[in-house]
């Protein structure tokens, strides 16, 4: 072997070939799991890269926390954020690290409570046509049917509780409507927690035409007691879907930044006192079955200017018009 060869043989076999990853994915997987993942970073090559990842994930973060980019792309980001975390921390093995975050990054979007689900766009669409639907199907229940020899004025008289109960309902489901719009303004972003919840509250109001012609049909007696009962724990029912959706949204940091704490106290206290009162409006059914319609209407007039007279955001009103 003439000296040039041995001298290229010895410079080939010092040289590293770059890695593919083909070795390392046919190796099995260490005893220790540790072992495989914390090992410790080339600082030549991976310092300088941790910085600048780490720099890029404190820029995504802040978007990520207002929901921007769709829930598909939230979900690609987050799992890049955290490939960066692990590729800052120094991993030796980031395939299996991605593939291992990437399924619980999955299992977070699809199977878990917090699972994001974008913003409030379209449950408030959603939300707004099954109210739409319920509030018109009331009117259904109103007819006025003159038969052969009666006047028009005694057939409207005999409808009357048919439209004080059309009345009283229209004015529930159209304050539950009001409330629900402006509690989801505060909304940034939606888990399916908040999903779940909101089906509730729009399962008992669609439910509220069957008791309202009940009402109207059974004034009196064992019936009508029975007609109030289900009303009032219809709309019961509601108050406690408006309550655990806003312990959600107030709790689990979904409302946009610089609500006041002043705003979520005030929507606290007064979200539990109307449950107590709808409960207690129910139970006064079992004395008179009036006193439930006129209660529960009483009780819907104290949120027609909204969940709160305070503003949630006091400093946006404080500041001047330009």
């Amino acid at each position: 072997m003439t000296a040039a060869a041995a001298t290229a043989a010895s410079a080939t076999a010092g040289r590293r070939e770059p890695w593919d990853g083909t070795t390392e994915r046919r190796m099995r997987l260490p005893p220790r799991w540790d072992d495989a993942v914390h090992r410790p970073p080339n600082p030549s090559t991976r310092q300088p890269e941790a910085r600048s990842d780490l720099d890029e994930s404190a820029r995504l973060q802040p978007l990520l926390f207002l929901g921007l980019g769709g829930p598909r792309a939230r979900s690609i980001s987050a799992r890049r954020l955290r490939t960066v975390e692990l590729a800052a921390a120094g991993s030796g093995n980031r395939w299996r690290l991605l593939a291992l975050d990437r399924g619980m990054s999955l299992q977070s979007r699809w199977w878990s409570g917090n699972a994001l689900r974008g913003d409030a766009g379209r449950l408030e669409a959603f939300s707004d046509g099954v109210l739409a639907i319920a509030i018109t199907l009331l009117i259904l229940d109103v007819r006025v049917d003159p038969t052969d020899g009666e006047s028009l004025t005694h057939a409207l008289h005999e409808a009357l509780p048919q439209m004080a109960a059309y009345a009283a309902t229209f004015l529930q489901i159209g304050i539950i409507w009001a409330n629900h719009h402006a509690l989801f303004r505060l909304v940034a972003r939606v888990d399916q927690m908040l999903l779940l919840l909101n089906l509730l509250l729009l399962a008992s109001v669609a439910f509220l035409p069957l008791p309202t012609g009940l009402i109207a049909e059974h004034t009196s007696g064992d019936d009508g007691q029975t007609a109030s009962l289900l009303y009032g724990a219809t709309l019961t029912l509601s108050a406690v879907a408006f309550n655990l959706i806003w312990r959600r949204v107030s709790r689990r940091g979904l409302m946009v930044p610089g609500v006041s704490a002043a705003f979520v106290r005030d929507v606290d206290i007064r979200y539990l006192s109307g449950l107590i009162g709808y409960a207690v409006a129910t139970a006064l059914a079992l004395v008179a079955s009036w006193l439930t319609i006129v209660l529960t209407v009483l009780l819907a007039l104290v949120f027609v200017l909204g969940p709160s007279p305070r503003s949630a955001m006091p400093e946006q009103a404080a500041a001047p018009d330009h």
